[in-house]
């Protein structure tokens, strides 16, 4: 702290110096008092201008505000998330109602992306039933799921039964002890 004083007092006496002499250049001439403001002035901007090169340990600077262009992006991105999500539930919600078309109660999850260009694509579909299936119920919910999402075999996941469908929240999470 003590030499952050000595600078600013270094700074201060060579502006002094240099201010005492101006005024004696112009002692008694008409321009004595613009002489007079121009000291002051200098010395404000002397002190002003050490301020921030002091290190007083205390941070002078503001924090960085986002750009117009990361606001941008940033509300982008979120704007793709939400989107990502309710293509993912309307998805879920069609095909859980094709099925239970086909006599079929079951919970669908499918996941999704949404690429730099903002194009949305399922990755992947996971179809658990409510009870047991047979072979052919399996296969027909593969299908059901492969021709509305677009999907290929591998990308679709039929789980096994036994009520999992209805235990369910609606996070699509199973609740402990089961």
């Amino acid at each position: 702290m003590m030499e952050n004083i000595l600078f600013l007092a270094r700074r201060l006496f060579l502006c002094g110096m240099l201010s005492a002499l101006g005024m004696t250049l112009v002692k008694g001439s008409s321009q004595e008092n613009t002489m007079r403001l121009c000291c002051a002035c200098l010395m404000v901007i002397t002190i002003f201008g050490a301020l921030p090169q002091m290190k007083t340990g205390m941070d002078w600077s503001f924090p960085q505000k986002e750009t117009m262009e990361q606001a941008a992006q940033r509300g982008l991105e979120e704007g793709w998330e939400s989107q990502k999500e309710l293509i993912c539930t309307q998805a879920e919600e069609y095909l859980e109602s094709r099925a239970l078309d086909q006599g079929i109660s079951c919970r669908a999850v499918v996941e999704g992306e949404i690429d730099e260009e903002g194009v949305f694509s399922v990755k992947k579909a996971e179809i658990l039933p409510a009870a047991s299936l047979s072979a052919r119920e399996k296969e027909t919910l593969r299908r059901l799921a492969e021709e509305s999402l677009g999907l290929a075999g591998e990308q679709v996941i039929i789980g096994e039964g036994e009520g999992h469908g209805e235990e369910m929240d609606d996070a699509g999470i199973y609740p402990e002890g089961l």
